[in-house]
């Protein structure tokens, strides 16, 4: 029988009661009727023969406790009496239980909530087949360290790669679905044949791309889980069914499973709704520039991702060689592998684990903070164990009955923490940061119960077993002639002050960590983007081929579109951009500036670029440092001109007016060479904690995809109101209808939210801190108060003497404010080197603020001094309030 089984049985018996003895009872009467039997039939007297058979069978009640203990039924029933008992002593300090219950509540609550985002994000492997065997593909050169790939490199890896059994590339874009209900912009990724065999997916209904369809850029499509029963109703008739995308009729041929996501997808938390071909055809493609490209690829078996990485360099190093004009020297371009998991979650994984290091240091506060509160109540009872040893129970069972004790709060905290836990899980989610992956799939599930169960129980004996071990080694009689007085010892004091000292130390590397947050927030938000976010909405376009077969299509398109905006009331400026600030990234594109030819081996200039209608630098509020704007003059018929960014002057132009210059677009962009006719301020585009990058603003009629000759068609509308920018949504979404009823519109936002939401990461971040180190504020000053209240307690006797003999308020008050202040600055004075020890581990989570900020940790180190020595004022004040007549009838 397993042990599991042998404890539910004695169990079953003690709950019994009665008749597990009642069964018992009936055993032994049954053996000494039958002894009483045998001895009649000898001739003895009956009353004589049960007088003997008991003689011979001993003591009843002996047997009962001999049997009692074959069964181990005497354990559980000691067990469960500890527990009464300790149940009962608790209810008799409902004020000292409630507060450890709520402290360890909290404490094992932020924890577990922790954990369980840990256990969602970090620990579950990421959901592919074999997810370790995921690599991404990616390539570097000159300040771009983490680069995407070309077309025809993705062919190139395609055929050459041999240390992987299956590689891809993918790109993200939108398709507009019409014909099933409301008109709806999807979010699309183009894939190649070997994407999602690189991945480990299949569909779960119909199949996926050919090669051959991969190549001809055959009009199919995949649609993702979510999609298929959103808007299909989960139909399994929809494979082989025509769907309109973008005005062109795509083949449905496979449905997804639920949940799969591309790595970006897992990186961001958005949804890719619907997959199609990539359609890169060897026959066509030999620029190497145009990089764009995703790189998937799956390890061969047995191929370790170093030998992989490898051949990646090996192969990238041969380009250079090969393609030396494609990749010049001083580009130092190269290309590697990493593991798919660094990829989506090696951005995140700092924060969680520092979120997670600041719950662990939390609940080491509320440890030491529930084991100085234990250990008084322990305190008060030490005459209560010494009877209980003078009748004769042992060390253990007096240590098990203090530990029982401990348990019964820690498994009572433990309860609140998950209610606790669900509600800040429910908080977090709530603030829905971005870019932390599989937000979705944060839980209170099994995995985090049983973290919940674990660290319950670790604190239980944490906070129980110092205590009990020191209220029952030595003689307990020793205590009996105190006649219930609380006089601790030495030791015991000593023991409670180190407590509160190593709270106050964690609790300086908490608050310090939460006001480097908080400084490091509020320089992000110091930052000036270069434009205004005020009174401005923004909403994403996405024009079909099919529809706008032309470019001179899509250019009216914009320009009537911004004509029928800016003729509403309201409105003081409208226009469009390929990219919105704070919300996508961009991508470079290289020039030669003429009577600057590039020398070989050189690398050319480059900028991050723009397309622009007319209005768009006025409508996000830019200044203008030089030169002028782009104007409606400045399309297809006319000459081609482009704004520049100030790091883009400075850069190639130092100590030049670059107005009037002239360079060449490369890769075919646009109408080749452009005029500088102005100049703008830095945008910090990606993010407010980017430094900004050279730029340039390009005509919308003017500039012209590299990869297809077209106008882009893709953009995003910005218009600037005089009043509510949310007010005038309606109006955009009616003249978008009137223009295009088929037309979907996406991502309708204020500026200001878009922004709001850049940095809701760090703000995040800085709101649990503030949270954790509240919490740890509170903490150590119950921790404070706690030690100086029972000191003062202790020391009442000596201070109505002192009363007695003429001492003064002010002289007792400042007696104990300076026993608090000792405490205090042992405290802190541990707790700043080991903040300053750490503080390099989250540095590269902060902006523009030293890890080791002297003012943070002073502001940190005054601000808990303050606190803390108002939590000995009450017990400093209750010192002046002993009565000198008690104490000396007591002596």
């Amino acid at each position: 029988m397993g042990a599991l089984k042998r404890w539910a049985r004695r169990l079953r018996i003690v709950l019994g009661g009665s008749r597990a003895s009642s069964r018992l009872d009936d055993e032994i009467s049954f053996h000494l009727e039958m002894e009483a039997r045998a001895l009649i039939d000898q001739g003895m007297e009956p009353e004589e023969a049960h007088r003997q058979a008991l003689l011979a069978f001993g003591g009843v009640a002996r047997h009962k406790e001999e049997a009692r203990d074959a069964m181990g039924v005497r354990a559980m029933e000691e067990l469960l009496a500890d527990l009464r008992l300790g149940a009962r002593d608790l209810r008799q300090r409902p004020v000292l239980t409630a507060v450890i219950l709520l402290t360890l509540g909290l404490g094992l609550g932020a924890s577990s909530a922790i954990f369980g985002f840990v256990d969602a994000v970090l620990l579950r492997p990421l959901p592919y087949e074999d997810a370790e065997r995921v690599v991404r593909v990616k390539q570097m050169w000159a300040d771009t360290p983490d680069g995407r790939i070309s077309p025809a490199e993705h062919l190139d890896y395609e055929r050459e790669l041999s240390s992987v059994s299956a590689y891809g590339s993918y790109a993200f874009g939108a398709l507009s679905l019409s014909g099933e209900g409301e008109p709806v912009r999807l979010s699309a990724a183009f894939l190649s044949h070997g994407a999602l065999p690189a991945l480990g997916v299949a569909p779960i209904l119909g199949r996926m791309f050919s090669e051959e369809e991969d190549r001809s850029g055959a009009l199919v499509a995949l649609l993702s889980h979510e999609l298929w029963r959103g808007r299909f109703g989960a139909d399994e008739q929809v494979i082989g069914r025509g769907i309109v995308l973008n005005d062109t009729t795509f083949q449905v041929i496979g449905v997804l499973p639920a949940g799969f996501r591309l790595p970006e997808d897992l990186l961001s938390g958005s949804i890719t709704d619907v997959y199609s071909t990539l359609g890169i055809d060897p026959a066509t493609v030999s620029n190497r520039g145009s990089h764009f490209l995703e790189g998937v690829a799956r390890l061969a078996p047995g191929i370790s991702i170093q030998t992989a990485a490898s051949e990646i360099e090996t192969l990238t190093a041969r380009w250079n060689v090969e393609f030396g004009d494609a990749y010049p020297e001083r580009m130092n371009f190269r290309g590697s592998a990493e593991p798919m998991r660094e990829r989506v979650l090696g951005g995140v994984k700092p924060l969680l684990i520092t979120l997670l290091g600041a719950a662990g240091l939390l609940l080491l506060i509320v440890a030491a903070n529930v084991t100085g509160l234990h250990y008084a109540a322990a305190d008060s009872r030490r005459h209560d164990l010494a009877i209980r040893s003078a009748l004769g129970a042992g060390k253990g069972r007096l240590i098990r009955l203090l530990l029982v004790e401990s348990l019964i709060l820690a498994v009572a905290g433990g309860l609140l923490g998950v209610g606790i836990a669900a509600m800040a899980t429910d908080l977090f989610l709530a603030i829905d940061p971005p870019d932390i992956p599989r937000l979705e799939q944060v839980a209170l599930g099994p995995r985090v119960l049983v973290f919940v169960f674990g660290i319950t129980v670790a604190t239980g004996l944490a906070f129980g077993l110092p205590p009990a071990l020191h209220h029952t080694r030595g003689e307990l009689s020793r205590w009996l002639g105190e006649g219930g007085t609380r006089t601790t010892s030495r030791s015991g004091l000593r023991f409670r002050r180190s407590l509160v000292v190593a709270e106050l130390a964690i609790g300086i590397v908490v608050l310090a960590g939460a006001g480097l947050f908080t400084r490091s927030l509020s320089r992000l938000l110091d930052v000036d983007p270069g434009f205004r976010t005020d009174h401005v909405l923004t909403s994403r376009l996405s024009l079909s081929s099919r529809r706008y077969p032309d470019n001179t299509d899509v250019t009216t398109f914009y320009r009537e579109l911004t004509d029928r905006l800016t003729a509403h009331p309201g409105t003081e400026a409208v226009a469009a951009v390929t990219n919105l600030p704070l919300a996508t990234s961009l991508g470079d594109l290289n020039f030669e500036i003429e009577g600057r030819p590039v020398p070989d081996g050189a690398v050319s200039p480059r900028a991050d670029w723009q397309a622009v209608t007319p209005g768009y630098l006025e409508a996000i509020g830019l200044r203008l440092v030089r030169g002028r704007w782009i104007r409606l003059s400045d399309d297809e018929t006319t000459g081609g001109v482009v704004v520049i960014s100030e790091s883009t002057a400075s850069r190639y132009w130092p100590n030049e007016n670059p107005i009037g210059a002239r360079f060449r677009l490369g890769g075919g962009a646009g109408p080749g060479w452009v005029s500088v006719v102005g100049i703008v301020r830095d945008v910090t585009h990606s993010g407010l904690d980017d430094e900004p990058r050279a730029q340039m603003y390009l005509p919308h009629a003017q500039f012209r995809s590299w990869g297809n000759g077209r106008a882009m068609a893709s953009m995003t509308v910005v218009v600037r109101t005089t009043g509510d920018p949310v007010a005038f949504a309606p109006t955009l979404r009616q003249v978008l209808r009137d223009l295009d009823a088929n037309l979907p519109i996406a991502a309708v936002a204020t500026l200001d939210e878009v922004l709001s939401r850049s940095v809701s990461r760090p703000r995040a971040l800085a709101y649990v801190l503030g949270l954790f180190s509240l919490l740890a504020l509170v903490l150590c000053t119950i921790g404070v108060y706690g030690v100086m209240a029972y000191s003062v307690s202790e020391r009442r006797r000596e201070f109505a003497i002192r009363i007695a003999v003429g001492a003064r308020d002010g002289h007792l008050i400042r007696s104990v404010l300076r026993q608090g202040a000792w405490l205090i600055a042992i405290g802190i004075g541990v707790g700043v080197p080991i903040s300053v020890a750490l503080a390099s581990s989250i540095e590269g989570l902060l902006f523009r603020v030293s890890p080791t900020d002297p003012a943070t940790l002073l502001a940190v180190a005054v601000g808990l001094s303050a606190v803390g020595l108002a939590a000995c004022w009450l017990p400093a004040v209750s010192a002046t309030r002993a009565d000198p007549l008690q104490a000396l009838r007591a002596e």
